[in-house]
């Protein structure tokens, strides 16, 4: 959370008076389909206690946080889904959407399609324009089947891979990954101004909430 330049954690900072992990945890934690909820988060924030959600001390990248929410997951899980909490905008359908794809026994993951016009640059200068048409930016949830993606991790500290997302290590191991269409809202906080334009949001879809209950 170095780039939105606050003082808590980004998980942390306050979005419509609350923190930004909670807006997608009770997602999973009101979803039928959903057996056990792990919230990983830094070091410093492990005496946080919530009914029903183990937390977990992170670690200094997301790799290292995401392996160890996988180890604290019940025994009982066969798949998982992966997430960012600074995704707050997460629906219900959107992970039904991954859920589909695990009954079809797929791993996969929320995508968007890339509307800018791509360029490839090096040193500041701009070497050619990519094709847009095949590119489309990766979302989270992320849907694994949990053995494969524990041994994608096993592996990954073997030959010690970096990587920036979960799909990453499966493509390294082999492993086929499918892309479902997610949602431009779900958008991720990096910077002030994503916070400040998902405060504008937020204040819109309560607006809009309160004018449907009126009828």
């Amino acid at each position: 959370g170095k780039r939105l330049g606050a003082e808590a954690p980004k998980a942390f900072v306050l979005l419509g008076g609350k923190p930004l992990y909670q807006y997608s945890l009770s997602v999973f934690q009101n979803h039928s389909a959903i057996e056990d909820v792990v919230l990983v988060v830094p070091p410093t924030q492990t005496s946080l206690s919530l009914k029903g959600v183990t937390i977990v001390g992170g670690g200094a990248t997301r790799q290292e946080s995401v392996w160890k929410g996988m180890k604290a997951l019940k025994q009982s899980c066969d798949w998982v889904l992966v997430h960012d909490a600074a995704r707050p905008f997460l629906t219900k359908e959107l992970i039904d959407k991954l859920l589909d794809e695990a009954r079809q026994n797929k791993n996969a993951i929320l995508v968007h399609p890339v509307s800018d016009t791509i360029k490839l640059v090096e040193s500041g200068r701009i070497i050619k324009t990519v094709d847009r048409k095949n590119l489309w930016g990766a979302e989270t949830p992320q849907l694994c089947q949990i053995a494969l993606l524990q041994k994608a991790f096993e592996t990954a500290e073997k030959e010690n891979w970096a990587v920036t997302d979960e799909a990453s290590l499966l493509e390294k191991m082999g492993v086929p990954i499918f892309a479902v269409e997610g949602d431009s809202l779900n958008m991720k906080i990096t910077t002030k101004k994503d916070l400040e334009f998902a405060a504008t949001l937020l204040k819109e879809k309560e607006r809009l909430e309160n004018e449907l209950a009126r009828f």
